[in-house]
């Protein structure tokens, strides 16, 4: 799976406009519990930097709501799996 598959999968995973937010954060529980299951511990403490550890629901709701922001644990989930998939 390439990245932009990757980015696709993601992007298709958000829902109507009207509950935006809400299948953002979706997306980004979905990510994190990836990330958990990676059993990667370096990739882990690089997904810290930007997705707290053991995240509250106001965490991914900050996240989901500034655009910046989510765009930035797309981008590092990405990555992140990426290493992993080729390191395997």
């Amino acid at each position: 799976m390439t990245n932009e598959e990757i980015r696709e999968m993601m992007k298709s995973m958000e829902g109507p406009k009207s509950s935006f937010v809400n299948s953002r954060t979706k997306l980004l529980k979905t990510l994190h519990n990836i990330m958990i299951n990676m059993n990667d511990e370096n990739a882990y403490m690089t997904w810290i930097y930007i997705v707290p550890d053991e995240p509250t629901e106001d965490d991914f709701i900050d996240i989901a709501c500034n655009d910046k922001d989510f765009e930035d644990v797309l981008n590092l989930f990405i990555r992140l799996f990426s290493e992993y998939k080729y390191a395997e």
